[in-house]
């Protein structure tokens, strides 16, 4: 119900992508309307796979196996380019990975705490998959979900390691993406 809430917020508010770092093996209809809803308005769904080192073909996590067209689901890649032992994973269900192990030197202010920490998750991997599409965004305002879906996937690093586990064997390559969102920013205006 929260999540619904939330959702429903985001598209009231103008939102352009939503960052869903949380996730169910319970499947609900109600929560794939509401994200369906707002596909339909064009916002980006980065979708956490999930940390149970499990195939998300077998036992879904939501709401990453949803047919929505906006949405993408996210595992975790370690800094040598494989995947983290806790990703889940998906040759149907996972569209690609992005960094989410503490090797890679990811930061984060916690509440109440007076320190940074390391974490590691998809919750991560999701974060840098959003924060590209933002980065995105930032170069070509006028893009939508499916585009940006479309630049971050057409833009990512093939990685071998990742053949077999996921839809796309491939590794989110940010420079690459805001290349190509600028690219077709200068090829739209002239």
């Amino acid at each position: 119900f929260d999540a619904i809430k939330a959702i429903d917020y985001a598209i009231d508010n103008g939102a352009h992508i939503l960052h869903s770092s949380w996730g169910s093996k319970n499947k609900s209809l109600a929560l794939e309307l509401a994200l369906l809803k707002a596909s339909n308005h064009g916002l980006l769904i980065v979708s956490s796979a999930g940390n149970n080192a499990s195939n998300n073909d077998v036992v879904q996590v939501y709401p990453g196996p949803n047919d929505i067209p906006n949405l993408i689901t996210v595992a975790s890649s370690t800094a040598n380019d494989v995947l983290s032992r806790f990703t889940n994973f998906g040759r149907v269900n996972v569209h690609l990975a992005a960094p989410g192990e503490k090797a890679l030197s990811i930061h984060l202010t916690m509440n109440g705490e007076d320190q940074f920490r390391f974490l590691s998750g998809t919750g991560v991997s999701t974060s840098m998959v959003a924060g590209a599409a933002a980065v995105i965004l930032n170069k070509n305002p006028s893009l939508k979900g499916d585009d940006l879906k479309q630049i971050i996937l057409s833009s990512a690093d093939y990685i071998s390691q990742f053949k077999g586990f996921l839809m796309a064997p491939m590794r989110l390559n940010t420079k690459k993406a805001r290349d190509l969102a600028s690219s077709k920013n200068k090829s739209s205006t002239k």
